[in-house]
């Protein structure tokens, strides 16, 4: 996306609408006979959706703010959940249960073609003893097991792309105390798993957001380094090109296992493991800044619709996690672009 500043010089374009004008950019507008400023109107925002039917923390999620699903996760009654739960918009309804319950596991994918590989066996990411390595395939309905991931095992991961490219990135291996931080990333062709590039940072309770139709253009934000007996919370963000990570500027606020949205030029960062849990910074491409808007209640370990689509989405859905574990969702939407009127002198 270009902004003014790049193409300063060109000629002043003359429309009749902002119909495919850029952000930062300057026009004539025929139709009321004054000049324009394309950029973003109102302020980032949070929105209630409803409840998911089965509570849980450590859940994970894939698909788009309008056709998503979350899976897994597990809460103080029920440690290990195989519960998955369709999201169409507007609804919840419980769909075919994994084949393997998942607490923090990588997911990637969309509703109809889905894929979660990695996570714990039971008691959430952060309990339990060693990891899971096993991979599973969802079409909207059903899990199917169908392989096992490249490395031995890992928890508290992340994933993003799609069924047929995925990128599970991060996380620690071990069973739980003690444990050490991963700066492993693993790529699944549909097929079978590969290595990619190694984060700079090793850490786990990483947020990823990014335009990840494929194996490209993710974030990895925020996250908790844990080398045994210590743990410290990290605001790296790294970037990845398809083969190799690449460290940005860094979130205002260090934390893990908050949760992101968004696409490598824009993206949100929320929630999280420091106190109050419900902050909220806004990617510019550049750097990082903080919302106004906080979350509508304390959040951490939690899964997001709206990390698929390929383009940038103004919206995804968020929801499960902790404290404790929750059935409460919201949906967090971007500024929506506007054209201001410039006053001539």
């Amino acid at each position: 996306m270009s902004e003014y500043r790049e193409i300063q010089g060109a000629a002043v374009q003359s429309l009749a609408s902002s119909t495919g004008t850029l952000v930062g950019q300057i026009w004539y507008d025929t139709s009321n006979n004054n000049f324009k400023l394309q950029t973003f109107g109102t302020l980032n925002s949070f929105s209630s959706t409803p409840n998911l039917n089965v509570a849980r923390g450590d859940v994970r999620g894939g698909g788009t703010a309008s056709s998503g699903f979350f899976a897994g996760g597990g809460s103080p009654a029920n440690p290990l959940s195989n519960a998955t739960e369709n999201w169409d918009g507007s609804t919840w309804t419980v769909s075919g249960a994994m084949a393997t319950g998942v607490n923090g596991g990588g997911c990637a994918g969309t509703q109809a073609a889905g894929v979660m590989s990695y996570g714990s066996p039971g008691g959430g990411g952060s309990s339990g003893g060693g990891g899971l390595n096993v991979t599973q395939e969802y079409n909207a309905s059903t899990w199917t097991t169908v392989n096992t991931a490249i490395d031995p095992t890992r928890q508290n991961t992340v994933g993003l792309g799609s069924q047929t490219a995925a990128i599970v990135f991060g996380g620690f291996t071990g069973p739980a105390s003690p444990a050490t931080s991963t700066n492993s990333t693993v790529e699944y062709n549909g097929t079978s798993w590969t290595s990619g590039g190694n984060l700079a940072q090793a850490r786990q309770g990483i947020a990823g957001a990014g335009d990840n139709a494929a194996q490209t253009g993710c974030l990895a934000i925020m996250g908790m380094e844990e080398i045994a007996p210590g743990q410290t919370n990290k605001n790296s963000v790294e970037e990845y090109n398809g083969s190799a990570w690449t460290t940005k500027n860094g979130l205002n606020t260090a934390r893990g296992y908050g949760a992101g949205l968004g696409t490598t030029a824009r993206a949100v960062a929320i929630g999280g493991n420091v106190s109050p849990q419900t902050q909220t910074e806004i990617w510019d491409g550049t750097c990082w800044s903080t919302n106004p808007s906080s979350t509508p209640r304390a959040c951490r370990s939690l899964a997001v619709t709206g990390n698929y689509p390929g383009t940038f989405s103004a919206s995804g859905v968020f929801g499960g996690g902790s404290p404790g574990s929750n059935v409460g969702t919201f949906e967090f939407t971007f500024d929506a672009l506007q054209s201001k009127t410039l006053t001539t002198t």
